[in-house]
């Protein structure tokens, strides 16, 4: 039975939300039973790895961790210190300095005047790929403006889901939500619109099957954790205090749209 893939197996694990919003119902106090519609409006890529399958060079998502060896020193490109220095090629062994992110302006270079492919070249390089993300980030700075996940928005979640959902005793869903939904239909780049309307459909179809919405900002600006399902660009946590007033901001747009009566 189609409702049974991997995809909708995943539904059926639900975890502790840290913001949340409640759509009213005429039984206000009965137990949950709740799914989690992960990879809905927040890609997670280790749900469906197929997503990104048509990014050219999706190997190379932003975000991506490498580590540069020489071949003829048989040893890993560093930057000196950890950074502002001079760039080496003599660690014997790669952690954290020897790893490599995504970055604009920023570039190595080699000055052999040899050109062959030879390990016993210096200017060759061995590369190693230690660390991949797959969020939302990546897919629609992927995919660009055009192709990015609207088409993924109006199809992995349909009313016929609410449905099934709800003829087998599941009476609520937890959505994760970007940070970036507040701006919709316009959010900032590479960010793309359309997330909006979808968790509008989402409480339309709850409305319609006496089922409950725990709305999760799942991602705030500045990424709370460095994980792909933050958003992260690059997988450093960067919020903190200076975001705090966004993030307050974003909870308020969503608790006035959904407020109780505001809903069909």
């Amino acid at each position: 039975m189609a409702y049974f893939s991997y995809k909708k197996l995943v539904l059926f694990f639900s975890c502790v939300v840290s913001f949340a919003f409640l759509a009213q119902s005429d039984q206000p106090n009965i137990p949950y039973r709740a799914v989690n519609l992960g990879n809905w409006l927040v890609t997670e890529g280790w749900i469906e790895p197929s997503l990104f399958a048509e990014i050219p060079n999706n190997d190379l998502l932003d975000g991506n961790q490498i580590q540069l060896m020489s071949t003829k020193f048989q040893k890993y490109v560093c930057a000196e210190s950890g950074g502002g220095t001079i760039v080496v090629a003599n660690r014997t062994s790669a952690s954290a300095w020897e790893n490599f992110r995504v970055r604009s302006g920023t570039r190595l270079t080699a000055d052999y005047s040899g050109s062959s492919w030879d390990d016993s070249d210096p200017s060759v390089f061995k590369m190693s790929i230690v660390r991949t993300l797959q969020g939302e980030y990546q897919i629609t700075n992927g995919y660009g403006p055009d192709k990015a996940p609207q088409d993924h928005w109006n199809s992995y979640i349909t009313d016929a889901d609410f449905n099934f959902l709800s003829s087998h005793g599941i009476n609520a869903v937890r959505i994760p939500v970007g940070w970036w939904i507040a701006k919709d239909p316009n959010p900032p780049k590479p960010f793309v619109g359309g997330s909006l309307q979808a968790l509008d459909n989402a409480f339309t179809w709850a409305h319609k099957y006496g089922m409950k919405v725990i709305v999760d900002l799942h991602t705030v600006q500045g990424s709370q954790n460095g994980n792909e399902h933050s958003g992260t660009r690059d997988g450093f946590q960067e919020w903190g205090d200076s975001y705090m007033p966004d993030t307050v901001a974003i909870i308020d747009f969503l608790a006035a749209r959904f407020e109780f009566t505001n809903f069909p």
